[in-house]
């Protein structure tokens, strides 16, 4: 779809300043390689870890130090039995009690794939195989579905700043006060620094 490779390309041009701040070099962008798992990394800047997704008309990137995921959705309706594989049965319920369960099925499914990308094995982690926990407290944790052990080591942020989308940024060595506000820049301004 054409509106996907404007997001790609968007996304490409919104890595180039962050990346040339923090390395004090331009991006490179015949050396970005994918992993066997299909996440793109920089070898040559293994301390610039990013991710990138898109949804709509947001596109939106994540950068740390430490391996980061980043999920952003358009809320839209969905059907209830895609979510009812997806998702535990823990989770399940919970979306079906909140006011608003649209937009808890796309917290809940953001959070989720904000994980797998930080841990860079995408859509390899089924994911039923874990679950959301306290997604409206101040942390988010994750936790094994068969085991009920806390998977350690990961911290996730939700925003909901952005209004008809849900935002996930997961990453690994950081706590929720690590994270920052969003910064929002138009495509005008991404043409201006080329």
């Amino acid at each position: 779809m054409i509106e996907d490779m404007y997001r790609k390309l968007i996304g490409e041009l919104l890595l180039r300043h962050p990346f040339n701040r923090c390395t004090g070099y331009k991006l490179p962008v015949q050396k970005i390689e994918i992993t066997q798992y299909g996440k793109p990394f920089l070898p040559a800047f293994p301390s610039f870890q990013y991710n990138i997704s898109h949804s709509g008309d947001w596109v939106a990137l994540a950068t740390h130090h430490y391996p980061v995921g980043v999920d952003i959705e358009k809320i839209q309706s969905v059907e209830s039995s895609v979510v009812k594989n997806l998702f535990s049965q823990k989770e399940y319920t919970e979306m079906l009690k909140h006011v608003r369960p649209v937009q808890a099925f796309y917290e809940i499914w953001t959070a989720k794939e904000s994980f797998v990308k930080a841990t860079g094995k995408g859509v390899l982690t089924p994911l039923h195989s874990f679950a959301v926990n306290n997604l409206l407290g101040s942390r988010i944790q994750f936790i094994h579905t068969s085991s009920k052990a806390i998977i350690e080591g990961y911290t996730c942020q939700q925003y909901r700043d952005i209004n008809g989308y849900s935002l996930a940024i997961c990453t690994t060595k950081v706590d929720e006060k690590a994270f920052g506000g969003l910064r929002f820049c138009h495509f005008n301004d991404l043409l201006n620094d080329l």
